[in-house]
């Protein structure tokens, strides 16, 4: 029976490989039929982790001589057994790496984890980049929370950003729908530069001296 193929996507293949080489703990979260499992598997292949599925075992006292470490279904981890996780990882070894597969988002406990650099959070978004990158779409639409001539298209939803980019580059024909409010305004996170190439629609509420100040840096914006 010939084996199964399993498409892993760049963005989830150089962030995994940069986190075993620079992160104590990898923590993958998704919702279920994402591949979680079956990518961790795929990219680990080569390099004989101890594996163990806590929906299917509950969690040893320690992790001797394991090098690497994968806990799947780690949202089955009991509140009760999180501080023995957390006395496994205190007592674990230089150079011993853990990677969490899970349901749920990252548990409060392990933030100090991410807050000092020993834990890399990646998530369903790195999952679906390369997926995206595989198709054609002839409009996208954005909605984004800012709009201005210096900082370009903004946005305050970190795990949307990539996923925004990805979609907008390939499609033919991009439309930015924004009220009045959103313009000359800021969000932390830049989505892109002020495409030129791109639609502008907005509502007829937006003052005509922004809607002229645009117009004269070529922005196609309709009101």
């Amino acid at each position: 029976m010939p084996k199964q193929l399993i498409a892993i996507p760049y963005e989830l293949r150089e962030a995994f490989q940069r986190g075993l080489t620079h992160y104590k703990i990898i923590f993958l979260s998704a919702g279920t039929g994402w591949g979680k499992t079956a990518a961790v598997n795929k990219l680990l292949e080569k390099q004989n982790p101890a594996y163990l599925s806590l929906r299917k075992k509950p969690l040893p006292s320690y992790f001797s001589k394991e090098r690497l470490i994968v806990l799947d279904d780690f949202h089955e981890l009991p509140p009760q057994a999180a501080e023995q996780f957390q006395e496994i990882l205190r007592k674990s070894q230089r150079g011993q790496h853990f990677v969490l597969i899970s349901r749920a988002p990252l548990p409060g406990y392990l933030s100090l984890y991410e807050a000092t650099g020993a834990l890399l959070q990646l998530d369903c978004g790195h999952l679906a980049l390369d997926m995206i990158g595989q198709l054609h779409v002839k409009k996208s639409f954005l909605t984004p929370s800012g709009i201005s001539l210096d900082f370009g298209i903004s946005d305050h939803v970190r795990e949307l950003i990539e996923i925004q980019r990805a979609i907008a580059r390939i499609a033919d024909q991009v439309y930015v729908l924004a009220d009045s409010s959103k313009f000359e305004a800021y969000a932390p996170l830049q989505i892109c530069g002020l495409d030129r190439r791109y639609e502008y629609l907005t509502d007829p509420e937006l003052p005509e001296e922004i809607f002229e100040l645009y117009r004269k840096e070529a922005v196609s914006l309709e009101k």
